[in-house]
């Protein structure tokens, strides 16, 4: 995810350093045109506007695209200054398994996170330890009753002593000896450690249970994400492609001289936004994927 965040950064940067160039040069052609006396001062004025927003919104790409260069390096236990290296856009094999996530239904996409309760665990990493955890926490509570169990040892030793024979007559001692012992006064002690691994050991199947339905919450959570996105994506595609057939229509009729600077502004703005909420639907899609196939255990099939 950190990864893809990088990439989206400078996406997002590239496609407003193209805008910021374009209201550059409609800035300084209003400038011309208001020295020639075919502009108003307020018409000139509204083009530096929208010049100077435009940077600052590529100032703010550009401090984005540093913050998640940092926290991705800090992820990898890398040098803060390092420049790391990614793809310009998303990897292909991301683009292939998104597509297939669209083709599915809202009930097959659900289905996918029709888990029972041992799948999930096999399926997930951090339960399967969660639960792991929980074993041993038992295994050490249900062993901590041998404190109050009596100790048994039996031992058994023989040897001889030669006389300078060959054969071993010479005096031989034998001895078996049995050990017995009860723990009469560390009652209260072994109480204590009982006790003890019991409360460890129901506190990390609290903690298990807890943490199994939280999962299941988030992945519920992530599948309707999915689901919802879908049709965001749907949508945003229309609407660039809507703002595309205006944008090249109000520019025909600005050319002309049909409509004023302040619609060609705003058909440039809602081509602009509407294409930048594209880019970012299709990237919180496909980051809600891999959060989706990470839960279920699934990563390894999309992630090189």
């Amino acid at each position: 995810s950190g990864y893809l965040n990088v990439i989206y950064s400078k996406e997002i940067l590239n496609h407003q350093q193209d805008y910021l160039e374009l209201s550059r040069l409609n800035y300084k052609k209003a400038e011309r045109m208001h020295e020639a006396g075919r502009y108003s001062k307020t018409e000139t004025l509204r083009w530096k506007i929208d010049f100077q927003q435009q940077k600052s919104t590529v100032g703010s790409s550009e401090s984005r695209l540093r913050s998640s260069n940092i926290i991705l390096g800090r992820i990898l236990n890398l040098d803060m200054n390092k420049q790391i290296k990614t793809e310009e856009r998303i990897p292909q094999n991301l683009i292939d398994e998104s597509n297939k996530m669209k083709n599915l239904s809202d009930s097959e996409i659900l289905r996918i996170i029709r888990l029972n309760n041992e799948e999930l665990i096999k399926a997930n990493a951090a339960l399967s330890a969660a639960k792991s955890n929980e074993k041993i926490s038992k295994l050490l509570y249900r062993n901590s009753y041998s404190s109050y169990l009596p100790n048994i040892s039996l031992s058994y030793s023989y040897a001889w002593r030669e006389n300078n024979t060959l054969a071993l007559d010479g005096y031989s001692p034998k001895t078996l000896m049995v050990n017995f012992s009860l723990p009469l006064f560390t009652g209260f002690q072994n109480f204590t450690s009982v006790k003890s691994s019991y409360y460890d050991y129901k506190q990390n199947q609290e903690q298990f249970a807890d943490q199994l339905q939280n999962t299941r919450f988030i992945l519920n959570e992530t599948a309707n994400k999915i689901i919802n996105l879908k049709s965001q994506i749907e949508l945003s595609e229309t609407n660039v492609e809507f703002n595309e057939r205006n944008y090249n229509i109000v520019e025909q009729q600005k050319e002309k001289g049909l409509i004023s600077n302040l619609d060609f502004i705003d058909a440039k703005l809602n081509l602009q936004n509407a294409k930048l909420s594209d880019i970012r639907n299709q990237y919180d899609f496909i980051s809600a994927i891999v959060e989706l196939y990470y839960l279920t255990g699934q990563l390894d099939s999309i992630v090189e």
